[in-house]
């Protein structure tokens, strides 16, 4: 007796089959089903037993039918992964021919560009040395170095033209020597040279930047590397020097650790990225109570400051050694083979102390403390391995903390990979409106109440 592959099911339920075995039963005309409820419906479904060689006949006719479609659909496969092959090839072929041609088309934007800019500052330098002759009086030239005109290509281009018709007669003025003319005429004078100046300095400024931009949409083709780009431009030009500008301590800084007992005792809701991050302070000393810096960017320049400037709280130290002892204890191989010992041994080095025991550090580099040194000082700088460590040893625990305190290495390290990663709070997508669209009809057609700004708008 055989049974005909039409009433054939293979349950599988746990584990589940993958995808070889899935193609295996269906090769031999075997239904795989997974659910329960499915298999007792397609039981349910098989009609009452008739002739067994009739039902053999239909199963071998189905399973043959089943073949010549999987053979139909690996051949369709095959088309598909060849057009594919094609399609990418025909792509990359394109996208050299494009950016061939945006190479070429930038070098002829740099001839020009760099052609333009040689003229103009040749025009600049003429109009410098004009100015230079009218500043022979002091009155005029103190009240007029700082002022700006319009800086656009049309400015300049009119500068350069208004010099090229009236060199002649400038050249007369200044033979002419500017004191025996009124100082009103003069100060009209040395205004207008300053302001078509100024005009032509702006578009070379402007041209440069533009060839610069053009420079890295044709080389730099990786969207993520132009984003770097963007980020390093706004971080050198926007967020360093606003956060160079403001003083430790006085306008930010970092909370001591009786200001967050404090804190918390206070209000035990209280926000956890405060104590981590750096907060704006009313004055020397003077933290405020609730308030943080809003830009994410911000908050990483002034809290880098500011473990920088400050250093290490005992807090923070207590959480490295236990980050680091916990990463040491799971991984494997020879403790100083292991990456929680290097790093330790590579962060010692660099603070200028010296492991007890180890001759040199693990790259063979001597230690800033000599071992036959007995002075206090080096003594203080010597500490465990840190397989030795624990975190009970309150007096290897000071020299370690003094060692560390004001490290780079270690500072950046904790930042990196303990607090920015748990208390930067961040969204990947942000949804902004304007009073108008909140307050209009433009969102919602009817509003219970609106928080802002008072508004024409609002009933």
């Amino acid at each position: 007796f055989s049974l005909p592959v039409s009433r054939a099911f293979y349950f599988t339920n746990s584990p589940l089959l993958n995808a070889n075995e899935r193609m295996t039963m269906w090769n031999l005309g075997v239904t795989v089903i997974d659910n329960p409820k499915q298999l007792v419906d397609m039981i349910k479904s098989i009609p009452p037993w008739s002739n067994v060689s009739d039902e053999d006949a239909e199963a071998d006719s189905s399973v043959e039918s089943d073949r010549s479609k999987l053979v139909n659909l690996r051949d369709r496969l095959k088309s598909l992964e060849q057009e594919k092959v094609e399609s990418s090839k025909t792509f990359e072929a394109q996208r050299n021919k494009l950016q061939k041609a945006s190479f070429e088309t930038y070098n002829q934007l740099e001839l020009s560009v760099s052609s333009r800019v040689s003229e103009l500052r040749q025009a600049a330098e003429e109009y410098e040395s004009f100015i230079a002759a009218f500043v022979t009086v002091p009155s005029i030239a103190n009240d007029l170095r700082t002022i700006a005109g319009p800086h656009n290509g049309r400015d300049a281009a009119l500068a350069v033209a208004w010099l090229d018709e009236n060199r002649s007669r400038l050249h007369n003025v200044v033979r002419s020597s500017p004191i025996h003319f009124a100082e009103e005429t003069i100060g009209v004078a040395f205004r207008d040279l300053l302001r078509r100046c100024s005009s032509i300095r702006d578009e070379i400024t402007f041209l440069r930047r533009m060839l610069l931009a053009s420079k890295v949409v044709t080389f730099v083709t990786s969207s993520l590397h132009k984003k770097q780009l963007n980020l390093c431009h706004r971080w050198l030009n926007t967020f360093l020097p606003h956060c160079l500008a403001k003083v430790n301590r006085v306008s930010f800084g970092l909370l001591t650790e009786a200001d967050c007992k404090a804190a918390i005792a206070a209000e035990p809701k209280f926000p956890r990225s405060r104590l981590k991050l750096a907060v704006p302070f009313l004055g020397k000393d003077v933290p405020s109570k609730s308030s943080e810096f809003a830009h994410p960017d911000v908050i990483i320049g002034l809290t880098i400051l500011a473990y920088r400037y400050s250093g290490l709280r005992k807090s923070d130290f207590t959480d490295i050694v236990d980050s680091l002892c916990s990463h040491f204890s799971k991984e494997i191989g020879p403790p100083r083979e292991r990456q929680s010992s290097q790093r330790h041994e590579s962060w010692v080095y660099s603070a200028g102390g010296r492991i007890r025991g180890l001759p040199s550090s693990k790259d063979g580099k001597a230690w800033a403390v000599g071992a036959s040194s007995d002075s206090e000082e080096a003594a203080k700088k010597e500490v465990v391995q840190l397989k030795f460590l624990h975190s009970s040893n309150i007096e290897e625990m000071d020299k370690l903390f003094h060692l560390f305190g004001m490290e780079p290495l270690v500072i950046h390290d904790y930042l990196e990979k303990s607090i920015f990663p748990v208390y930067m709070r961040s969204q990947r997508l942000k949804i902004s409106a304007s009073g108008q669209a909140v307050g209009g009809d433009m969102l919602f057609g009817r509003r219970v109440g609106f928080s802002g700004t008072p508004s024409d708008l609002l009933p």
